[in-house]
């Protein structure tokens, strides 16, 4: 998610999703760029139950659309975006 300030669109939020076929366990992550923390959720799709961790990272200013790298070449605590 992007907002509009100071003349450019700032990255405040991101969301990443990997599911395990085999396994049939999934891990969310969601991060918020604005507080500076991060949500991981694991689960698994036979079972309902979802245990969620939420984490502090350092980041000292938001990432525009001009100062963003390449897809999956950033990482954010062993966070792949």
């Amino acid at each position: 998610m992007f907002r509009y300030q100071k003349n450019e669109f700032a990255l405040i939020g991101a969301e990443n999703i990997v599911f395990d076929r085999s396994s049939h366990e999934s891990t969310k992550y969601s991060i918020n760029f604005s507080t500076k923390k991060y949500s991981t959720s694991v689960g698994n799709i036979d079972d309902e139950k979802v245990k969620m961790v939420w984490k502090k990272f350092e980041m000292k200013e938001l990432k525009t659309l001009t100062s963003i790298p390449k897809p999956y070449t950033w990482n954010l605590d062993n966070i792949q975006l």
